[in-house]
This record gives C-alpha cells, structure tokens and sequence, in this order.
C-alpha cells in the first residue's frame, strides 16, 4: 500500500471539534519539513507578523504562558496525536491546548498565522473569542474553561515553579475561583489538580 496523502495523514483540533478535513492553507504550511504538530494563531498575539510562510518552532513554555498559539486549533498528524496519548476528553474545553502542551513536551512544536480559513469557520460556528491578554475562549461555560486551566497549572507546577511564575498563576486561580459557580468546589478542585489528587490522576 502506498503512503498516505498529506490530508489522511492530519486531524485539525479546535474549539473541541475534530476534522479531517483540513484547509489546504493549513495543509501547504504542515507539508513543509513534515511538520508533526502546527499551533493555529490570529493575528492578535503579540510579537508574532502577519505572515503565514514562516512563524517560528516555539517552546513548552512559550505555550504554557500563551494559549494564543492555539487560538484556532492545533494540525497534528494522526500518529502523533496517538503517540501523545489522544484528546483527553475528561476536559470540556480547551482540549486543543491541554494536548498541544503534551506534544511540545515531546515534539518540536510551530505555530502558523492564518486566520483567513480559520476565521470563516469561527463565525460558522459562533464562537466568542476573549479579550483577554494570555486567553481565548468560546461560547462554554466558564466553569469548564477553569478546570482545563487548574489541569494545567496541576501538571506543570514544577515547569511553572522553574519559571518563577507557580505563585502568580495560582493567585489568579484562586481569584478565578471566586467567580464560578460553586466557588468552595471550584477551590477544591484547585487544591486537587496541584497536589495530584485521585480526581487529577481520573
């Protein structure tokens, strides 16, 4: 059997939704190299041009201090993404960022600006971008958004603690938590996800 093409080869993540039908403009930039993984940016983010020939690789960290990078999704080969362990479906929102951090702890990871096919599908689907600085969103419950962010905060707290940043990041947790629904279950579950709990390892 022969190789198969590069739109087979792909899955394209974003706003929880998988596709295999990936835009060629998304595909022409993966084919380069064989990209592995390629975060999905708009040209919000900050230091980054308008071009979208040749955005840089960028860092774990870059990633975990940005969720900007994969404002429109993540393109990922298929056996990568198996490789990285698949979409952890526990988290009901920001799926494509929780897993582009697991593939950049393994993979070199680039970022591509190209918001001309991704923008037409964000309004097909209606969804609200966040003006905030570090965050993107869409149209979910705040509360599931929180959840994917104490994850994260949980499984990188040594990486975050490296970087001098642990007690900022759990300062704003903690002040997201004043706004949920639940605020006391929402601090326990922050509590959880940092101290590796039962609930963090389910």
């Amino acid at each position: 059997m022969g190789e198969k093409s590069g739109h087979d080869k792909y899955v394209w993540l974003h706003h929880g939704i998988e596709e295999t039908v990936v835009p060629n403009a998304f595909m022409d930039y993966a084919g380069q190299s064989g990209k592995k993984a390629v975060c999905i940016c708009g040209p919000k983010l900050a230091g980054l041009s308008g071009s979208q020939d040749s955005l840089p690789e960028i860092s774990m960290e870059q990633l975990l201090l940005d969720e900007r990078y994969v404002e429109y999704g993540i393109l990922i080969e298929k056996e990568t993404l198996r490789e990285a362990g698949g979409i952890n479906r526990r988290l009901h929102a920001k799926q494509e960022y929780e897993l582009a951090l697991r593939v950049a702890e393994k993979q070199t990871i680039y970022v591509i600006y190209c918001a001309e096919h991704a923008d037409k599908k964000a309004d097909q689907q209606d969804y609200i971008r966040s003006d905030g600085i570090h965050t993107v969103g869409q149209k979910e419950d705040p509360d599931t958004g929180f959840c994917t962010d104490a994850y994260v905060a949980g499984r990188y707290y040594p990486l975050l603690k490296e970087l001098g940043l642990a007690e900022p990041v759990l300062e704003g947790l903690l002040a997201e938590c004043a706004l949920q629904n639940e605020s006391g279950r929402a601090q326990r579950f922050l509590e959880d996800m940092i101290s590796h709990s039962s609930e963090y390892q389910r």
